[in-house]
Parts: C-alpha cells; sequence; structure tokens
C-alpha cells in the first residue's frame, strides 16, 4: 500500500514509499513499519569550525513551517495514489486499500517474506477469500494503533485518523526518529 506519508525529505537519509509504482524493495506500508533511524547528521562548516546539524536543523531547511510539512504530506498522500490534491481523507485510505489490495492478490515483484509481514501487519491470516474491505479495515487498525488515534466505540472518522498520522510523522521527523524503508 503507499505510503500515505507523501512527505518528501530531500536531505539526510530519509526515502519515500510508493507501492503503487511497484519499485521492488519498497515497503508497501509507511515508511514506519521500518527500523528507526534518524536524519543523517549533516556537517556545516563555518569559519574552520564545523557545527553538526540536528534533524529538526534539516527538517526545517525543507519545511520552514509545520505547516508547509502538513500541505506537502497531505498533497503527497493524495498523489502518490494518483487522488488529486482535494480529495477526502475517505477516498484516500480506500485508494490506499485499493492498491494494496492488488499488491497482496496480483502480480508483484516483492518477495514472499515481505509480503507476509505486510499481511502481519495488517492482520491479515490469509490471502484466501481476502477484501478490499479487511485490506482497509487492517490498514485502519494499523494506522489507528502506531498514531495513538482511537475512533473509540464510533465509526473511523478518516480526517481524524490522517490528522493523527500526519501529526505522528511531523514529531518523528523533527526529533530525528522517523523510521525509513531499509529494502
Amino acid at each position: 500500500m503507499p505510503n500515505g506519508n507523501g512527505h518528501r525529505f530531500e536531505g539526510g537519509n530519509e526515502s519515500r514509499t510508493d507501492a503503487s509504482g511497484g519499485d521492488q524493495g519498497v515497503s508497501p506500508f509507511h515508511q514506519e513499519l521500518r527500523e528507526v533511524k534518524s536524519f543523517q547528521v549533516g556537517q556545516a562548516g563555518q569559519d574552520n569550525q564545523d557545527r553538526v546539524q540536528t534533524p529538526l536543523d534539516q527538517f526545517r531547511e525543507q519545511f520552514p513551517t509545520d505547516e508547509a510539512f502538513v500541505q506537502d504530506h497531505r498533497e503527497g498522500s493524495r498523489a502518490d495514489v494518483g487522488l488529486s490534491a482535494d480529495a477526502s481523507s475517505e477516498d484516500l485510505y480506500k485508494a490506499m486499500a485499493q492498491n494494496t489490495f492488488k499488491l497482496l492478490t496480483g502480480p508483484n515483484e516483492y518477495s514472499p517474506e515481505y509480503l507476509a509481514e505486510a499481511m502481519k501487519e495488517l492482520g491479515i491470516k490469509s490471502l484466501q477469500g481476502l477484501t478490499e474491505k479487511q485490506v482497509l479495515d487492517g490498514l485502519v487498525d494499523f494506522q489507528s494503533r502506531y498514531s495513538g488515534y482511537s475512533a473509540g466505540s464510533g465509526p473511523v472518522n478518516y480526517e481524524a485518523l490522517e490528522k493523527a498520522m500526519i501529526a505522528k510523522t511531523l514529531q518523528q521527523a523533527k526529533t530525528g526518529t522517523l523510521p525509513i524503508d531499509t529494502d
């Protein structure tokens, strides 16, 4: 499934995941599913004294404000799955589920181990009889747990879930703890 993160870090070691393109070695989920690594610490020379650049410094080079990050994230998430920038959060999650369903059930270039990990993270026990609705439910459950979002006993609020994921990703990006895809 496409990452749904949509952020574009151009420096450091952050990479962007987009399984809709079928790139080999890219997680069909969020970059959050992979090992946590900090941005590479860059060096900036200044009067022959080097200063270590913090993750926040690196983040601010690309995103001067949190709002810039949030907008890039939202637009990038939608672009990853072929939606317009103004598509709803619900449309985003449904498109992500559809792409993931196709990835899991159709021909792809991922290893069986990789797909098994993806299924485990979505709570999918078998591909036998798998539906897009089951994939959507697994995606919502995974992202809810990861971001700390809770719908309580009511139906999922896709906009609130997306906001929770963006907030989690923003916090990780600013602290240098944003996981990256190590494949």
